[in-house]
């Protein structure tokens, strides 16, 4: 049986693009504007995950986690 990779595995391995199955098209991608204007969903840039940034970014992740379950990647 395949194990199926999580976001988690990809990002630990230090890797410098995400997998394209693992990004929407864009005709499924959600307004961004629109998102931040509601501020209902959190939205987490990861631009700078490997940079001295990264525990800032990993924090935002797990506290969207914590608090929503779930987030919105910009990149």
């Amino acid at each position: 049986m395949a194990t199926k990779l999580l976001l988690t595995d990809v990002a630990a391995s230090c890797v410098k693009q995400i997998p394209s199955n693992y990004i929407r098209p864009i005709s499924d991608r959600p307004n961004f504007s629109e998102v931040e204007r509601s501020g209902s969903i959190p939205l987490v840039d990861l631009e700078g995950l490997h940079s001295h940034r990264r525990s800032e970014i990993i924090m935002q992740i797990g506290q969207a986690c914590q608090d929503y379950g779930f987030f919105l990647v910009a990149r």
